[in-house]
């Protein structure tokens, strides 16, 4: 065994020796790769404001209709049976609108009543209808005016292709401003719009549960709810002049007055805000001008 090893080693030292591979040529260092440029960030699209014109076909008395393709005008021309296809949505979103008006109607005529009565003619009678109406009924409403909102926005897809296709061929449609139609349905599919509607019917239930604070003699609560009402519906004269009254109550005359102001610019006929600038106004007026 060991001579067996000593011959395997006299072999292998015996045995000739592979030539040294040749060194492979230096190549030359590779350039560096350009790193591809990082994309460009796209700015996100302008946000579109939900102004009264993006609002106009939740309303009845500032509605849009005549220039967003919400009348049914008869139109043979390039797009019209694009524009017809829009109208099934139209009736769904009107059917949605009309349930909505319904309940916040009358949680609006009720908060009215109790401005005009200057408290209601039966106090808690007033006060348990308050809380009824923000309840169930306004919850119903909240939901029929979200679903007009999409309705509004398979209604608008379908005009907006009608337009489009209407302009293309040189033949705008009539009682469709296009700018209107393309703001609205941006404002939608942000979102601008169900956040809007959001804040009014939360305006709405604010100043009801603020008169309920009232009759509870939770006056700093009121003007809590009350001054929220009125910052959500800017246009809502009620809501400035009850928010003018609790202001009173606190003896703050000059926000007392300004809340007034906005309520007779917003309603001219309403007396009793006349009054209580006709009064106080004028005091507040002096009082500013005294050196």
């Amino acid at each position: 065994m060991i001579a067996f090893g000593l011959v395997l080693a006299a072999t292998l030292a015996a045995a000739p020796k592979p030539a040294a591979a040749k060194a492979a040529p230096k190549q030359p260092a590779p350039a560096a790769q350009a790193q591809p440029a990082a994309p460009a960030l796209v700015p996100p699209p302008p946000a579109v404001e939900a102004d009264a014109e993006v609002m106009g076909f939740l309303s009845l008395t500032q509605t849009t209709a005549a220039r967003d393709g919400g009348v049914k005008l008869p139109w043979d021309g390039p797009g019209g049976a694009q524009l017809k296809l829009s109208w099934d949505a139209l009736d769904k979103r009107n059917e949605q609108l009309m349930l909505g008006d319904m309940m916040a109607r009358s949680l609006m005529d009720l908060v009215r009543t109790f401005y005009d009565t200057e408290g209601g003619l039966n106090p808690e009678s007033m006060k348990a209808q308050l809380k009824k109406l923000v309840g169930g009924p306004m919850e119903e409403a909240r939901e029929a005016y979200l679903s007009a909102v999409t309705w509004e926005e398979r209604r608008l897809f379908f005009v907006e292709r009608a337009a489009a296709e209407a302009e293309g061929l040189g033949s705008p449609i009539p009682g469709v401003e296009r700018p209107l139609v393309d703001r609205r349905a941006a404002a939608i599919r942000s979102g601008a719009v169900k956040k809007a509607l959001a804040m009014k019917l939360d305006g709405y239930r604010d100043l009801a549960l603020g008169l309920v604070a009232y009759l509870d003699g939770d006056n700093f609560g009121a003007l809590e709810r009350v001054r929220g009402a009125a910052q959500a519906l800017p246009d809502f004269a009620v809501a400035h002049a009850f928010l003018g009254s609790i202001y009173f109550l606190f003896d703050q005359k000059e926000p007392a007055v300004t809340a007034w102001r906005r309520a007779l610019e917003l309603d001219p006929n309403n007396k009793a805000v006349a009054e209580a600038l006709k009064e106080h106004g004028r005091k507040q007026r002096r009082q500013s001008q005294t050196p």
